[in-house]
C-alpha cells in the first residue's frame, strides 16, 4: 500500500475539522433550543404556581398591607420569643415562605430592627445581617443575660460592641442581667458623654438577683461616681443631645445610673426595689432605696404623668415633717391640700400612682412628700399586716416611737382634690380601715375595693366589708358614679349605709360577694310620700329611689343571688322611672327624699337663672341641676350577670321585657375564658 502524502492528509484533516465545526454548531443550536425549551417550561410551571397561589386569599392582599401584617406579627411574636439564635426570628421565617414574601421582607427594614439576645450563644453572622438589613430604621434592643452575678456576658458585650456605631438609632433598650457586674457595661454606655441617645424612648434596666451586691461596682452603687457628680448634679452641665425618653423602668438598679438629661422628658416611671433587711441600712455592698434619694430623683422628672412602685417601699430616712422652713404652711383645720406648695417634690403633671405592698402608714408618708395637683388615679395593693414579720417597721425606716412622734407633731389630713379614681386591694381588714383615715377625696368618681386574701377564700368564707365611716375620714361621696366590691361579705346594715352616701351612683359591680340579696332589696325601696302608683299620672311630687336614684348599670359576677330578686329591682326602678317621666312639668318645686324624709325643697330654676360669667353663678347652676337630677329615678338600662349559678340565661334575657336595653349573660365556662 502506497504512503499518502502530507498534502492529502492535511486536506482530509481540514474536511474533518469543518465537519466537526458543523456538528458543534448543530449541537450548540440544540443546546440553545433545549435551554429555551427548559426556560419556557420553567416559566409555564411558575405561571401555574402563581395561578394556583392566587386561589389563596392571603395572596389577594397588596404588598403594603402584607408589610403591616408582617410587622405586627413580628413585633407580637418577638416579645415572647425564647430562641437562642437570631436565625429563628419571625422575619427570617417569613422570608423563607415564598419569593414574593422574601422580596417584601428584604425591602422592609422595620422587620429587622428588633435585635434580641437571650443566651450566651449568639450567631455573629445573623447579628450583622440584622443590623445591615435594618438600614437606618430605629432599633429595639433586648438583652437578657443568663450569666451568674459574678461574671460578665461575652455575648451581650459583643452585641453592645457591634451596636456602638448605631447607638443613635436605638429606640428602646431592655437590659436584664443576674448581677451588678453585668450591668456596669450598659451603665457606662448610656452615661458616655459622646453617646447619642436622642431617639431613645424606652429604657428598662433590671437585675434579677435578690439583694445584689455592688461591692465590685462602686460607680453603679454611687461611691466615687465622678461621672454622675460631673453630669447628673452639675448646674453648668448642658447635654449635647436632646432627650426623647418617655418610659423608664428600674429594678434593683440604683436611681442615679441614668444621666439626668434623659430624665427631663420621662412620662412613665416604674421602680421595683424590694424591702431590704435591717442590716442593709448601713451596708456599702447593697443598694437601699432611701426616701431622701427618691425625693431628689423625682425632682429630676418634672414631666412625669404615671408612677408605678412595684413591690417598692422606700426607707424613710426623712419624715414628712422635714420640709423647707419657708414652705411649711399649715392650713385651717390641719387639712393639707394637694394644691398647697408645701411639698418638697413638685410633679404638676402626675396623673396616676400605682403602688403594690405598702403599709397603710406608708401611703400617707409617701404622698406627704408630693405636690401633685393633677393626680386623678390612685391604685393600691396593701401589704398583709396580719403576718408576724420582725423588724418590718425598721425596714421601712421608722420604729413605733418615730411613727407616734410624727403623728403627734403633724396630724395632717391630705386633701386629694383632683383624684377621681381610687382602687385598693387589701388582705386583712385592719389595713383597709387605716390607709385612708388621713385623706379626703372631695371629687372621687370611681371606687373599687377588693379583698385578695386567698386563705380566707379557700376556706369558703369572705371578709366583711367595713362601714364606709371606718374606711374614709369623710364617707360622703356626692360625686361617686362607679362602685366595685370584690370578695366581700356585705353586712346588710353596712351595705345600706354605704349606698346612702352615694346619691350620684350610676354603676354598681359586685364580684364574688355574699349578702347581695340585701343590697338588691335596698335598691328596690322607694320614697317620696306616694303610697302607690297613680293611674292618672298626675303627681305633685317626685317618686324616687331611696338609695342611688341615678343607678342605671348593674353587674353581678359569681354572686349568690336569685333571679327573682334581680327582676324585682329592675321592675321597681324601671316602672317608677316611667311614672316620673310623665309627671307634670309645671310644679313649683321638687322634693329630694332620703329615708322617707323630705330634706330640702328647691324651686325649679328658670332657663336663664344661672347664666353669667361669675364662678359663683356657675356653681349655683351646677348645684341646682344636680339636685334636680337626683330626684329622678333612673332606669336600669344595662345588666351583666356572670357565673351566677342561680340565674339562667333565659331569666337574664327576660329582663329586656322590663326595659333593660343591654343584657349580658355568661356561665362559668364563658366567664373563665374572658
Amino acid at each position: 500500500m502506497s504512503r499518502r502524502s502530507p498534502i492529502i492528509i492535511d486536506s482530509e484533516i481540514a474536511a474533518i475539522t469543518r465537519l466537526v465545526d458543523t456538528l458543534q454548531q448543530r449541537e450548540d443550536e440544540a443546546c440553545r433550543l433545549r435551554d429555551a425549551l427548559r426556560a419556557d417550561k420553567q416559566a409555564l410551571l411558575e405561571r401555574c404556581v402563581e395561578l394556583e397561589a392566587k386561589k389563596l386569599p392571603i395572596n389577594w392582599l397588596p404588598n403594603e398591607l402584607l408589610i403591616h401584617i408582617f410587622v405586627e406579627l413580628s413585633e407580637s411574636m418577638d416579645s415572647g420569643f425564647d430562641a437562642d439564635e437570631l436565625f429563628h426570628r419571625p422575619p427570617v421565617v417569613l422570608s423563607h415562605v415564598c419569593r414574593r414574601w422574601r422580596e417584601i421582607c428584604l425591602t422592609t427594614s422595620r422587620l429587622w430592627s428588633r435585635i434580641a439576645c437571650r443566651s450566651t450563644r449568639l450567631c455573629r453572622t445573623a447579628l450583622l445581617t440584622f443590623i445591615e438589613r435594618s438600614t437606618n430604621n430605629p432599633i429595639d434592643l433586648t438583652i437578657k443575660s443568663p450569666r451568674q452575678s459574678g461574671s460578665s456576658d461575652f455575648a451581650a458585650s459583643y452585641v453592645l460592641a457591634k451596636l456602638r456605631p448605631h447607638l443613635f438609632r436605638l429606640q428602646s433598650i431592655f437590659f436584664q442581667c443576674q448581677g451588678a457586674l453585668a450591668m456596669e457595661e450598659m451603665v457606662d454606655i448610656i452615661n458616655a458623654p459622646t453617646c447619642d441617645l436622642s431617639r431613645l424612648r424606652s429604657l428598662t434596666l433590671q437585675i434579677t438577683e435578690d439583694n445584689p451586691s455592688f461591692l465590685k461596682t462602686p460607680s453603679i452603687r454611687g461611691f466615687n461616681n465622678s461621672r454622675r457628680e460631673g453630669q447628673g448634679e452639675s448646674v453648668d452641665y448642658s447635654p449635647i443631645y436632646n432627650s426623647s425618653l418617655r418610659e423608664l423602668r428600674l429594678k434593683q438598679v440604683p436611681l442615679f445610673v441614668v444621666p439626668s438629661y434623659l430624665l427631663t422628658s420621662v412620662l412613665f416611671l416604674e421602680l421595683s426595689f424590694a424591702p431590704k433587711e435591717v442590716s442593709a441600712v448601713h451596708s456599702r455592698s447593697q443598694y437601699l432605696l432611701r426616701m431622701s434619694d427618691l425625693r431628689r430623683f423625682l425632682g429630676l422628672v418634672p414631666q412625669l404623668t404615671e408612677l408605678v412602685l412595684f413591690d417598692t417601699i422606700p426607707f424613710f430616712d426623712v419624715l414628712n415633717t422635714d420640709f423647707d422652713s419657708d414652705s411649711a404652711i399649715f392650713e385651717p383645720e390641719e387639712i393639707l391640700c394637694t394644691s398647697s406648695r408645701t411639698r418638697s417634690v413638685e410633679l404638676p403633671f402626675l396623673r396616676s400612682l400605682e403602688w403594690t405592698y405598702p403599709y397603710p402608714s406608708d401611703v400617707h408618708r409617701f404622698i406627704a412628700f408630693l405636690f401633685a395637683p393633677s393626680l386623678e388615679v390612685l391604685d393600691l395593693c396593701l401589704d398583709d399586716m396580719s403576718l408576724n414579720r420582725p423588724n418590718t417597721a425598721l425596714i421601712r425606716g421608722y420604729d413605733d416611737a418615730n411613727a407616734a412622734r410624727d403623728d403627734t407633731i403633724v396630724p395632717r389630713v391630705i386633701q386629694l382634690e383632683s383624684l377621681k379614681e381610687l382602687s385598693v386591694q387589701s388582705v386583712d381588714d385592719d389595713a383597709l380601715t387605716l390607709v385612708f383615715r388621713r385623706f379626703l377625696f372631695p371629687v372621687l368618681e370611681k371606687l373599687a375595693i377588693a379583698n385578695v386574701d386567698a386563705r380566707r377564700r379557700s376556706g369558703g368564707t369572705l371578709g366583711p366589708v367595713p362601714r364606709l365611716e371606718s374606711i374614709f375620714r369623710d364617707p360622703r361621696m356626692p360625686c361617686l358614679t362607679h362602685l366595685t366590691l370584690s370578695h366581700f361579705d356585705v353586712n346588710p346594715e353596712n351595705g345600706r349605709s354605704m349606698l346612702g352616701y352615694m346619691p350620684a351612683l350610676t354603676f354598681l359591680s359586685l364580684d364574688t360577694c355574699f349578702g347581695v340579696r340585701k343590697i338588691l332589696e335596698a335598691l328596690t325601696e322607694m320614697g317620696g310620700g306616694l303610697e302607690g302608683i297613680p293611674t292618672d299620672h298626675t303627681v305633685a311630687g317626685r317618686l324616687t329611689a331611696r338609695f342611688c336614684p341615678r343607678l342605671s348599670s348593674l353587674s353581678l359576677l359569681r354572686c349568690a343571688v336569685e333571679a327573682e330578686g334581680l327582676r324585682t329591682v329592675v321592675k321597681a326602678r324601671n316602672v317608677r322611672a316611667g311614672i316620673d317621666s310623665v309627671a307634670k312639668d309645671g310644679q313649683d318645686g321638687v322634693i329630694i327624699v332620703s329615708y322617707n324624709r323630705p330634706i330640702k325643697k328647691l324651686p325649679r330654676p328658670a332657663a336663664n337663672t344661672y347664666v353669667g360669667s361669675s364662678l359663683a353663678g356657675g356653681r349655683a347652676a351646677s348645684t341646682a341641676s344636680s339636685a334636680e337630677d337626683a330626684c329622678h329615678a333612673a332606669r336600669i338600662i344595662c345588666i351583666r350577670v356572670g357565673d351566677c349559678g342561680s340565674i339562667t340565661k333565659e331569666e337574664t334575657l327576660s329582663l329586656r321585657d322590663l326595659g333593660v336595653e343591654d343584657v349580658v349573660w355568661s356561665d362559668a365556662t364563658l366567664f373563665s375564658a374572658l
